[in-house]
């Protein structure tokens, strides 16, 4: 049997990865698009991906001025996810920045502009990397023993 939460975080780590891959979609069609209209329904998603980006830097920023409540748990762990994706290390406040630029972006495509083709793969590139995360922590999850099983207490199987 695993542990109580573990359905939960595999529910959360899939969500998170299938929600990736629709924005990778999504920019996939902005760049690809010449007539530059962005879908409402793409509109959408990418007012998600704003917010996504909004709330992990909120998850940065709790530091400065920390309370517990249940926005402040999701902001944290949306941080965490953030900095899974992100392969390169930079010093705090250019990691920031370059969040920043990323909510810019999809904040501009959710207002239905179409931004540089450069700052379109940027953030397509941030989400690839979001979403192969995401199937790492979700490939963890599934190689977890169980609770209760021998190998958890160290003993191997028999």
């Amino acid at each position: 049997m695993r542990s109580g939460s573990w359905f939960g975080e595999i529910s959360k780590s899939l969500q998170h990865g299938l929600f990736a891959d629709k924005v990778i979609l999504a920019l996939a069609k902005a760049q690809r698009d010449r007539d530059g209209v962005i879908p409402q329904n793409d509109q959408e998603l990418f007012r998600r991906a704003a917010d996504f980006l909004k709330d992990a830097i909120s998850g940065y920023e709790w530091i400065e001025n920390p309370s517990f409540n249940s926005a402040s748990a999701k902001h944290a762990s949306l941080f965490g996810q953030v900095v899974r994706a992100f392969s390169v290390a930079s010093a705090p406040e250019d990691f920031i920045n370059q969040l920043r630029k990323l909510e810019s972006t999809a904040e501009s495509l959710a207002d239905g502009e179409k931004p540089g083709n450069d700052e379109v793969t940027i953030l397509r590139e941030f989400f690839v990397s979001h979403s192969a995360a995401e199937m790492e922590r979700a490939d963890e999850l599934f190689e977890t023993p169980k609770f209760g099983s021998r190998e958890v207490v160290g003993f191997g199987k028999s």
